[in-house]
């Protein structure tokens, strides 16, 4: 597991060591920096969807999950979960990104 975790915060790090290419430069342009956060985050999604949720072994299905009812397994933290991690995500790139 902790080898999957270096493995995901390996491309974060080579922003952050080296002052020529960190993302608080200005040499980059605002658009660069939205790429390469885009590239890097979806790159991190999926190593940890492959690695960690197993992606690609079922088809893609859809269906009521019945969101927060009590019937639910569990019973809607897991969107809940997903909306806060997007939130922290959103936290996390909006210095790159020179948004406030």
């Amino acid at each position: 597991m902790r080898k999957y975790i270096y493995i995901l915060l390996f491309p974060l790090t080579l922003f952050a060591s080296n002052e020529n290419l960190s993302m608080q430069d200005d040499s980059f342009s605002k658009e660069e920096k939205v790429l390469v956060t885009n590239v890097v985050m979806a790159s991190v999604i999926a190593t940890w969807g492959f690695t960690q949720w197993e992606y690609g072994t079922e088809d893609l299905h859809t269906g009521s999950e019945g969101w927060f009812g009590k019937e639910t397994s569990n019973g809607g933290s897991d969107k809940l979960g997903h909306f806060y991690t997007n939130y922290l995500i959103a936290r996390l790139i909006a210095p790159f990104l020179g948004v406030h």
